[in-house]
């Protein structure tokens, strides 16, 4: 245990310093999108109001954790995994658990300025009531646990650089339209509505609603849980498929 441990410590910091020149700026891209499409929805039409504006609020901090923990760690991957990075660390006697647990962390501390300065965003164009549950930093890390797995399949899965993006940014426009963060379930077509119980998005998107606008954990519990099992399965599944090989 000691020297997993030590094996995670200095990948975080490898991982740290290997994101310290571009950390600004991926800040401001997963505040840039979410931040955005707050401005654009409170400007077209009069802006949303009513029952929508907890899902315009917390859906466009769902797709701030999207685009850290699905096209982000896609493109990281791919990389590394192209430029022969992970012949380097397999190299090393370490756990691949603890390489993608320090991915995880850098991850959460790269997402939690955007989300941050998304919800507060929403919280002044809209003028809403918004309640900060100590729950909502549980809420951030097992969404972004649930979905890393995605975005590290499509940078392990894929050989070509043009598919990669493709599928990154589709990620992003199904999490906005085709899936019930951003719209609520019931307005959404029956194949969609079916298709989120499946997306660890809508439980996300749940919590986040939960855990921002003041509501007790004991309404959203099974929605942690749901977001915790589809972690635990993207870990053991990265973990598994990871190769220490170069393309």
């Amino acid at each position: 245990m000691r020297k997993w441990l030590t094996d995670y410590r200095y990948l975080t910091l490898a991982q740290y310093y290997n994101q310290l020149g571009w950390l600004p700026f991926m800040v401001v891209i997963s505040a840039l999108l979410p931040v955005g499409m707050l401005f654009g929805l409170r400007l077209i039409g009069g802006g949303i109001g009513g029952a929508g504006v907890p899902f315009v609020i917390t859906g466009s901090a769902v797709v701030s954790i999207v685009t850290m923990a699905v096209t982000s760690v896609a493109t990281d991957l791919f990389f590394e995994r192209r430029l022969g990075a992970f012949v380097y660390y397999a190299s090393l006697p370490i756990a691949r658990s603890a390489f993608i647990l320090a991915i995880v962390t850098i991850r959460l501390v790269n997402t939690l300025p955007g989300v941050v300065v998304t919800l507060v965003a929403g919280k002044f164009l809209y003028d809403a009531d918004l309640a900060f549950s100590p729950w909502l930093v549980v809420v951030i890390l097992l969404s972004i646990l649930s979905l890393i797995g995605l975005g590290a399949a499509i940078g392990l899965g894929v050989s070509n650089e043009q598919v990669l993006h493709m599928l990154a940014n589709l990620s992003i426009i199904f999490v906005m339209f085709g899936a019930p963060v951003m719209i609520p379930a019931d307005l959404l077509p029956g194949a969609l509505q079916v298709a989120g119980y499946f997306l660890p998005p809508t439980y996300a998107a749940n919590a986040f609603r939960g855990a921002v606008f003041g509501a007790s954990v004991t309404t959203y519990w099974v929605d942690l849980l749901v977001l915790a099992g589809f972690g635990v399965l993207s870990f053991i599944i990265v973990t598994t498929a990871l190769r220490w090989r170069a393309e």
